[in-house]
């Protein structure tokens, strides 16, 4: 895609979170080129240490995904 940066981000959402909506979240993943979407159940605005092993392996997979395809595109994840 022109212009796109080839960073993409990891978009992590709670999905108890009382301010944003998931909606809000999954609006932002799909305006975001290359953006991919972690959804929490039960996490509202905080993100407790018991899944910080799973958000660092997505950030491994998403380095690993773009060093390799860099027009990898889009990709919905849930813990």
């Amino acid at each position: 895609m022109p212009g796109h940066d080839e960073t993409a981000p990891l978009i992590l959402h709670g999905q108890q979170n009382a301010i944003l909506r998931v909606t809000a979240a999954q609006t932002t993943a799909r305006a975001v080129y290359g953006a991919q979407l972690m959804t929490n159940p039960g996490v509202g605005r905080d993100l407790p240490a018991v899944l910080w092993p799973a958000v660092a392996r997505e950030v491994r997979e998403l380095a690993a995904t773009l060093s390799t395809q860099p027009d990898a595109g889009h990709r919905r994840l849930s813990a």
